[in-house]
């Protein structure tokens, strides 16, 4: 009968660490899965964040706030997707001085 313990207790502890591998793969789900709602939420309040600035940017430009204009975008000089070759950049530093002195006259 004693021969049969050690074997017993092994197939035990072999069970316990298929119960405990199975916990780390559901874990693992559950960190990705996670991680997914993380990227989502943040997907959405940037999404938000330039709803914001849109409408700040277009209530601004209705009330001719020039400087409240400039204000809205980024200091230094980075580099945007929608730069062109007269304004390459998009940085505060690089905004055209004939914009702040815009008058529109009806």
């Amino acid at each position: 009968m004693r021969g049969r313990q050690p074997l017993a207790s092994a197939n035990g502890r072999l069970a316990q660490l298929e119960e405990l591998e199975e916990k780390v793969k559901t874990l693992e789900a559950k960190v990705k899965s996670l991680e997914t709602l993380e990227a989502k939420v943040q997907t959405l309040e940037d999404i938000e964040a330039i709803q914001k600035l849109q409408k700040a940017y277009g209530y601004y430009l209705g009330h001719m706030m020039v400087e409240d204009i400039v204000d809205l975008f980024a200091d230094g000089e980075e580099s945007a997707p929608m730069a062109t070759s007269k304004y390459p950049t998009c940085g505060r530093v690089k905004i055209p001085h004939p914009w702040r002195q815009l008058e529109i006259t009806y």
